[in-house]
Formats: structure tokens, C-alpha cells, sequence
């Protein structure tokens, strides 16, 4: 079973009326660097936004500490006297742009 939530964009208008274009051709194969720094950091954010990070805790493959440091002094997160990563922004911080382009009536 598949869900479509779609939007009132042309493209989602289109596939709605259209859903052949979806259904009658293989998915397309994503591929993503999970090494890509810009990637690891996006991840890392949502990760604290969560929940704080452990003294030692790893992130992937490596430790987190260089790049929570590094997101310490972009002002994302602190260490606390635990030792613990907080995050201390407001709101977790979403990309300035869709993956998917501009919405309909909005610019970026």
C-alpha cells in the first residue's frame, strides 16, 4: 500500500491525475554520501535537537566530539557541566531550502 499526500503544486496536480507516471516505472535509485560532511552535520543536529549526546558517544562510525565541537562554535550546541551536547537554539533550524524546490507563491 502506498500513500500520496499531495500539495496543490502543478506537479502534484499532475501525478493525482496521473498516477501512471508514478505506478507503471521502477523507483528511482537514490544515492547519498552518508560520509558527506554537510550530510553528517545536518544529521548530527537532528540528533541532538532529540535527545543530548554522551561524552564518548559515537556517531556513525566515528566520535561525535570534533563535530559537536564544531556546532559549538556555530552556537547549535553546549557542553554542560555533565559533559553532556545540549542543543541550544530556540527550534531545531530546517534547511532554508526544499529538496524539492520553491513552493507554489513562495520564494527562498
Amino acid at each position: 500500500m502506498a500513500v500520496l499526500i499531495a500539495g496543490g503544486g502543478p506537479v502534484d496536480r499532475y501525478v493525482v491525475e496521473h498516477p501512471e507516471f508514478l505506478l507503471a516505472s521502477p523507483p528511482e535509485e537514490a544515492r547519498l554520501d552518508p560520509d558527506n560532511l554537510h550530510v553528517l552535520l545536518a544529521h548530527l543536529k537532528a540528533a541532538c535537537f532529540e535527545l543530548p549526546f554522551e561524552p564518548g558517544e559515537k556517531f556513525r562510525i566515528r566520535g561525535a566530539e570534533p563535530l559537536l565541537a564544531f556546532l559549538a562554535e556555530e552556537g547549535h550546541v553546549r557542553r554542560a557541566g555533565d559533559d553532556r551536547w545540549y542543543w541550544v537554539e530556540r527550534q531545531f533550524s530546517r534547511p532554508r531550502r526544499s529538496r524539492c524546490g520553491p513552493r507554489p507563491g513562495r520564494t527562498s
